[in-house]
């Protein structure tokens, strides 16, 4: 680990909206804030040039495609990264998730893993694996 790497434990959401058809295909905008409060940004040396606290927010696109229950989610987009000292980092980023969606009358509920790269200027890059529940609302099935 460099001086420059970092662990963050805590909890994210992201909110889709998309046009789907359910566990078949689907297209539309990603949108994930970590919130502070929720989070916790740990560098492994002292004198932290993010400071104590981050707000890492990321917007895109994304698709996914239904192989019968299973699904890939691939997305692409844009990162910015702000902390408590002022400082600002914007960039780019890359999604892919892999999941199972069970159906439940008029919701689906998925669980992935995934993992998101992003490049933000100042030669900040961010590799983010996660396991993910996703809660889908259904008008008809």
């Amino acid at each position: 680990m460099n001086s420059n790497d970092y662990i963050y434990k805590g909890l994210s959401n992201t909110v889709n909206v998309y046009y789907e058809v359910p566990f078949k295909y689907s297209i539309g905008f990603a949108l994930s804030p970590v919130l502070p409060g929720l989070s916790n940004l740990e560098q492994k040396t002292a004198n932290s040039p993010l400071g104590d606290e981050i707000m890492l927010t990321t917007y895109g696109l994304e698709v996914k495609y239904h192989f019968g229950q299973f699904f890939i989610r691939p997305g692409v987009g844009y990162a910015y990264l702000k902390s408590d000292e002022g400082n600002r980092r914007d960039g780019k980023f890359t999604y892919l998730g892999f999941g199972y969606e069970f159906q439940l009358k008029h919701f689906g509920f998925a669980l992935e893993l995934a993992q998101r790269e992003t490049e933000l200027n100042n030669g900040t890059d961010i590799s983010t694996y996660t396991p993910n529940i996703g809660f889908h609302f259904y008008k008809y099935l």
